[in-house]
């Protein structure tokens, strides 16, 4: 039996990235099944392996428990775009794992529509960047899928704007026939309408 493990500990389904708060006899037999969708998960305990491997899990949008020391800390949403956070009490930086059920596809250049209440936002290109957003509406956090970055682009000029550089240039017809181009500055792949 290990003496060192926690009384509960708070993680998510590999699965379905159901939140769940987890006994100390489920924590010490190394796996639990999710109530949710019935997928099974194994544990990793944080007294096992190398704790930079591991992840601080985000819990109900805006805390996350520290990997080395068990302090929960509520996070800014810079913390939770920037996926780390320092714990205050023992002064560690975690990397924040992020579960989330929402998918959102942005749309009309910087809008998106939360998945979870359906409020439509403004973002920040760094928010979209970052590929999660926090909804101002509702507090949900919601991942935003890659292929659903639309860059500027006006048809009539045929110019083309990147989504992370914001380079113009002038598309050519292949590009605007398969729907994205390779930003020749920054490489990034953006997608157009």
């Amino acid at each position: 039996m290990n003496m060192g493990l926690p009384e509960k500990k708070r993680t998510a389904c590999s699965e379905c990235g159901e939140l769940l708060e987890l006994e100390k006899t489920e924590i010490e037999a190394g796996e639990f099944e999710c109530p949710e969708c019935g997928a099974k998960n194994k544990i990793k305990n944080d007294k096992e392996g190398d704790s930079a491997e591991q992840k601080a899990l985000l819990i109900d949008n805006s805390y996350a428990d520290c990997i080395y020391c068990g302090n929960t800390k509520e996070l800014s949403q810079n913390e939770i775009i920037g996926k780390s956070f320092k714990c205050p009490e023992c002064r560690e930086i975690n990397e924040l794992e992020i579960k989330t059920k929402f998918k959102s596809q942005v749309f009309e250049e910087n809008s998106v529509q939360c998945a979870n209440c359906r409020a439509i936002l403004e973002l920040e290109p760094e928010e979209i960047l970052a590929k999660y957003f926090l909804c101002s509406e509702c507090g949900a956090i919601n991942e935003i899928e890659e292929k659903a970055i639309y860059s500027k682009f006006n048809r009539e000029t045929k110019e083309g704007m990147c989504i992370k550089c914001e380079r113009k240039l002038i598309l050519e017809v292949d590009e605007i026939d398969r729907k994205y181009f390779f930003c020749p500055k920054c490489s990034t792949e953006n997608f157009i309408e």
